[in-house]
């Protein structure tokens, strides 16, 4: 099976320079801000000749919670959407902002973003040069800065 969702988390802590950066969703998260990735679609897309996966649609929900404020939430969702779009990930819906019941003082905002992934295609690396994020991307033998 082909999965994304680690690259994602690390580029998107990477990017976002947010600390608190999950994988499992949380209604009340222990630390502010937090950033939550779920991978909640990988359903197969395309198989080959001998019905071996060879596709995947990834399907990536960004969950931002914050106690500062709305203008804390809507700086780490754009930057999860930039981060999204150099992955070569649209985003599809959202962001949404959502009332949390358990706790009226947690703002949160949440986005789904999709993208086609071939079984030969990679998820760009993200490293940090500096001040300034790069992403990386095979294309062919060479490393292509995107």
């Amino acid at each position: 099976m082909l999965r994304v969702r680690n690259r994602v988390i690390t580029n998107i802590k990477i990017h976002t320079k947010c600390e608190n950066v999950q994988s499992e969703p949380n209604r009340k998260p222990p630390k502010f801000p937090t950033i939550g990735v779920q991978e909640i679609d990988g359903s197969e897309r395309f198989l080959d000749l001998e019905n071996n996966e060879n596709g995947i649609n990834s399907v990536i929900q960004i969950n931002i919670y914050s106690q500062v404020g709305l203008d804390e939430v809507d700086e780490l969702m754009s930057l999860c959407g930039e981060a999204m779009r150099l992955m070569g990930y649209i985003r599809t819906t959202g962001p949404l902002q959502i009332d949390n019941e358990l706790d009226k003082s947690i703002h949160r905002q949440v986005a789904r973003f999709n993208r086609l992934i071939g079984s030969l295609d990679e998820v760009p690396r993200f490293e940090v040069i500096s001040s300034f994020v790069i992403g990386t991307s095979k294309i062919g033998s060479k490393d292509v800065i995107v």
